[in-house]
């Protein structure tokens, strides 16, 4: 699923789940999103691919930083711009 609302709309009306970066913004999806840790020996990888010779914009940096701030451990990349 390719759409952000229509999968959160499913996972509110049929009590689903699903397994995300844990950053999730209550004042956009409401506070019946959650993120509640998962009990588990695994780990989640999350990268970003830009083009060579671009910024991110002010939404790709916010986002970065949101990453940074809420997942432990998240590293800055020496090619993101202002990491």
């Amino acid at each position: 699923m390719r759409d952000r609302a229509t999968l959160f709309n499913l996972l509110i009306d049929l009590n689903g789940y699903t397994v995300c970066s844990g950053v999730i913004s209550h004042e956009l999806n409401g506070e019946n999103i959650i993120a509640p840790p998962l009990d588990a020996d695994e780990h989640m990888e999350i990268g970003v691919i830009t083009r060579k010779g671009t910024t991110l914009s002010r939404y790709g940096k916010a986002y970065l930083e949101a990453i940074r701030k809420h997942v432990p451990g998240a590293a800055g990349d020496p090619g993101v711009e202002g990491a």
